[in-house]
């Protein structure tokens, strides 16, 4: 059995959670959250990073602002439309227009292809960078757009490839490092607290008279079987757990 578990899914079935807590072992969900009680998770603040496109686009001039969306139960997508959306309400905007591509490229592609076959939007905000990437690849390979002349795009997550020449992706950059090194220490400290409630010390009561079998321990320095405590003729009365 592990001692505990770093999740990272996107979904994640009550059904594991109740089995992970029922079994004793202590999880940490990381980039995400779960409306569980007693669930620990380390995000970054995703609903300022919404709104940081936001601020970024409308600065920009663009007003028929669109939206990609990720998987739509999942916390991230969630926080980052919801800032999205916040921001540009505060600016008299709504979204132009909004497709789902569930955080799988291929159905970002497809996305890509409805949202711009009428009335195409001047800017577009990605749930993430991954799916910025097929969406940069289908407006420009497929449907002959220019980026950023015609149309610009925004990921969320920085991942190494968004920095490729081929993509030189505007997106927003979360503190990874950081969050690994919390996650981590969350996990140990659980761990740990795990194990100390379950690491008892045991003392052995006994009826005197116990002399004979306090002078066989000083000398041997062995375990008290009770086997030896029936042959002496002394009962063991009870055990006492303490922390």
């Amino acid at each position: 059995q592990v001692d505990g578990i770093i999740a990272a899914s996107v979904s994640m079935s009550s059904n594991l959670t109740d089995r992970c807590k029922n079994a004793g072992v202590p999880m940490v969900l990381f980039n995400r959250y779960q409306d569980i009680p007693g669930m620990s998770a380390v995000t970054s603040d995703n609903i300022a990073g919404g709104r940081k496109v936001a601020e970024f686009l409308i600065a920009a001039e663009h007003s028929k602002i669109g939206y990609i969306s990720g998987w739509e139960k999942a916390s991230t997508q969630r926080d980052r439309e919801a800032g999205f959306i916040s921001k540009l309400a505060r600016h008299g905007l709504g979204l132009h227009n909004r497709k789902v591509g569930n955080f799988v490229m291929e159905e970002a592609r497809e996305a890509t292809r409805q949202m711009f076959t009428v009335d195409p939007p001047d800017s577009v905000f990605v749930a993430n960078d991954h799916m910025a990437f097929a969406v940069m690849d289908t407006l420009r390979f497929e449907l002959g757009f220019k980026i950023p002349k015609d149309v610009s795009i925004v990921g969320y997550d920085d991942v190494p490839a968004s920095a490729w020449p081929s993509y030189n992706l505007t997106t927003v950059q979360q503190p990874v490092e950081l969050m690994v090194k919390e996650t981590v220490e969350i996990l140990i400290n659980k761990i740990s607290e795990l194990k100390n409630k379950y690491q008892l010390k045991i003392d052995l009561l006994l009826n005197p008279p116990f002399s004979k079998i306090l002078d066989l321990y000083e000398q041997s320095r062995c375990l008290i079987w009770p086997s030896l405590t029936e042959s002496l003729g002394i009962p063991i009365l009870d055990a006492v757990y303490a922390n």
